[in-house]
């Protein structure tokens, strides 16, 4: 599937969002890059999973919103076989887990992780710089949040890509203080 046609340009708008989920991937990469894996791992918040969970779970949503929901291709972490490599679910992306099932996935190395986000970054972001307008503008059908939705692709970039992402790297923000790291961007 294509995000546009032969004769269609992309969107004004494209390569703003496209820079805006470069930035969050990014920015998630910088915040595990001088963590061990046990810190990877640790839990500082009583309630909260780890900083692994979060970014994983960004990285699962991103790849699977661009690849798989708007393109219809394999998301890396399927192509890769990653849920494989690392015994992790191979569909679910961390939305809809209990607690106990978020705290249960351990990741391994920080790099595999960080790897797996600069693919992701690598992957996505090409494409929507590439999406035109009729595309953005245009409707997907996705499950979010256990339940089918039908909203325009922009709509999903901002508020399921973006914003919601960036909500996460908070959450991120505040464990690495936890566990005594700098915050970062400040």
């Amino acid at each position: 599937m294509t995000d546009s046609t032969a004769d269609a340009a992309p969107s004004p708008l494209a390569a703003p969002l496209a820079q805006l989920v470069g930035n969050l991937l990014g920015d998630l990469n910088t915040a595990i890059e001088d963590l061990s894996a046990e810190e990877l791992n640790a839990q500082p918040l009583e309630g909260s999973p780890s900083i692994g969970f979060h970014v994983w779970h960004v990285l699962r949503t991103v790849d699977n919103i661009v690849n798989f929901v708007f393109h219809r291709d394999r998301p890396i972490w399927v192509a890769e076989g990653l849920d494989k490599a690392w015994e992790m679910p191979r569909i679910d992306q961390g939305t809809g887990m209990t607690f106990e099932e978020s705290t249960a996935l351990q990741f391994a190395s920080v790099s595999d992780l960080a790897s797996y986000g600069a693919g992701v970054r690598e992957a996505v972001q090409p494409k929507i710089e590439a999406m035109d307008e009729a595309f953005l503008v245009g409707t997907t059908p996705a499950r979010i949040a256990g339940e089918m939705t039908e909203r325009a692709r922009i709509e999903t970039l901002g508020q399921v890509v973006i914003a919601h992402g960036r909500e996460h790297f908070g959450q991120v923000q505040v464990l690495r203080q936890l566990l005594g790291k700098d915050a970062l961007g400040f």
